[in-house]
């Protein structure tokens, strides 16, 4: 039997309805298995005879399909526990839209916190986002896991909302390019420095 396997979100609030789940259930059929991520998805791998009308289901039903692999994941994110407004909640999915599934040297972790608590640990993350009063301030190269655990190095403040998807598509692209096959983001931030990143950042937007 082939195997199609693929994340599934209920989006940013994480939080699945039981309609939800029962409908992902009963589209996904009984052999598949499914299993939660560290990045609050839902790994699926099922019959892949049943993958399109699947995927018609999960998608009436409001929830979220993310490609797996050396991609970009989906972007972690807070509870918003001060309310959408306040911590930015347009800003995530923006973001999310924007840089989700685009395909990298190695898995690639975004967290969103919309104030200086960091609920969603952006600071030991691939890419960390944090909201300050009208900015956000951007931190790359955190690592959680391993022996050597390290927090994100920052590497800009105070990105206006509108500018903050292209400023982290501008990093996402620049290690697309540059990065080695699965080397992962904080060893790619060490190598090319961050110096070298500040000047991507810096460089004048392309006209598409």
């Amino acid at each position: 039997m082939e195997l199609k396997a693929f994340a599934v979100t209920p989006g940013l609030k994480h939080k699945f309805t039981g309609r939800q789940l029962a409908a992902l259930g009963a589209a996904v059929g009984d052999d598949a298995s499914v299993e939660l991520t560290t990045v609050q998805q839902l790994l699926v791998r099922m019959d892949a005879s049943r993958w399109e009308s699947a995927r018609a289901v999960i998608a009436e039903q409001g929830m979220k399909i993310y490609p797996v692999g050396e991609v970009v994941k989906n972007v972690r994110a807070c509870g918003f526990c001060q309310g959408d407004d306040v911590e930015g909640y347009p800003a995530a999915v923006a973001l999310d839209e924007a840089v989700a599934g685009l395909p990298t040297a190695f898995p690639l972790r975004i967290a969103y916190s919309g104030c200086p608590n960091g609920c969603a640990e952006p600071l030991v993350q691939d890419i960390g986002v944090v909201k300050v009063g009208d900015g956000f301030n951007l931190y790359v190269g955190g690592k959680a896991s391993g022996l050597l655990p390290r927090p994100g190095l920052l590497l800009a403040e105070a990105i206006p909302e509108e500018s903050l998807p292209d400023t982290i598509l501008r990093v996402i692209r620049f290690y697309q390019e540059q990065g080695k096959k699965r080397e992962r983001f904080w060893k790619f931030v060490d190598r090319v420095g961050m110096e070298t990143l500040a000047q991507v950042l810096a460089q004048p937007a392309q006209v598409e």
